[in-house]
């Protein structure tokens, strides 16, 4: 089943070491970061790609290609919805990036899949959470935990989310 694949891939746990702050270095291979604005469609390919923070100017973006205005793919309601469908209610110690303003909630997912933390010893991240009333996200961390979240984001925007009650669509229904 999809959602046990990103459940062996991605969890709420931070037990596995401290949070990846900052990149070090833009000319990392292993690195990457990308946030809610760099998403983009590719005619003939299915899902996301993302807009790298660390993308060398010799990359091409293929003709065709469009920017991903994510609020009008999903509200920010529904993504807590689907979020806690998979991976559970979110935890306290996430309130430190609610302000009770401008974001109402937010969830953090580590990624535990590869080989685990880096060899500085940092995590891949994907923090999604509300921001003025639209679903907002930001990854960083390894490229093959970048991929994993792209793939957890459109599946997570799609018609696909089982709820936990016999498997039916998560938000399907008023």
């Amino acid at each position: 089943q999809v959602r046990d694949g990103f459940l062996e891939k991605w969890t709420r746990n931070d037990s596995e070491g401290p949070s990846l702050d900052l990149l070090q270095s833009p000319t990392d291979d292993e690195r990457d970061s990308w946030g809610v604005f760099d998403l983009f469609t590719v005619p003939g390919t299915p899902g996301f790609v993302a807009k790298r923070a660390f993308q060398t100017p010799d990359m091409v973006w293929n003709e065709g290609t469009r920017s991903v205005k994510v609020w009008n793919l999903i509200s920010s309601q529904l993504m807590l919805y689907r979020l806690i469908a998979v991976f559970g209610m979110p935890q306290e110690k996430e309130e430190e990036n609610i302000d009770g303003y401008k974001a109402i909630w937010s969830y953090t997912l580590h990624w535990r899949g590869g080989q685990g933390p880096d060899a500085d010893g940092r995590k891949s991240e994907l923090h999604i959470k509300d921001y003025k009333g639209s679903v907002s996200f930001h990854f960083f961390g390894q490229q093959e935990a970048s991929e994993a979240a792209l793939e957890l984001l459109a599946w997570l925007m799609g018609d696909e989310v089982p709820h936990t009650y016999d498997g039916v669509v998560a938000g399907n229904q008023a």
